[in-house]
């Protein structure tokens, strides 16, 4: 959740940047539920199979690109990096000061 918010209030602070270079971020809601997660063999941080619930939440309908994530944090987290148009990964809560 904490990274959805610092997505909203970066393209909220950067609105015309956004409007100019990217397309204005779609939100959908996600309905709360629970799903299955883990197995009952294999590595031993996988084990037990356990439910998990979730909260409804909203995400992004698009990808992060690398261009955006560039233009707001001013660092690349990205393996793959040297692409704007695609999605950056390796992205976890340290790059963001969670």
């Amino acid at each position: 959740m904490k990274i959805i918010s610092l997505l909203i209030v970066v393209f909220q602070a950067t609105n015309v940047f956004a409007q100019e270079a990217f397309k204005e971020p779609v939100m959908i809601l996600v309905e709360k539920g629970s799903f299955e997660m883990g197995g009952n063999t294999g590595e031993k941080n996988e084990r037990p199979v356990h439910e998990v619930k979730l909260h409804s939440y909203y995400i992004g309908k698009y990808e992060v690109t690398q261009d955006l994530w560039r233009h707001v944090m001013k660092t690349m987290p990205a393996t793959f990096a040297g692409c704007g148009e695609c999605p950056v990964e390796q992205v976890n809560g340290k790059q963001i000061n969670l």
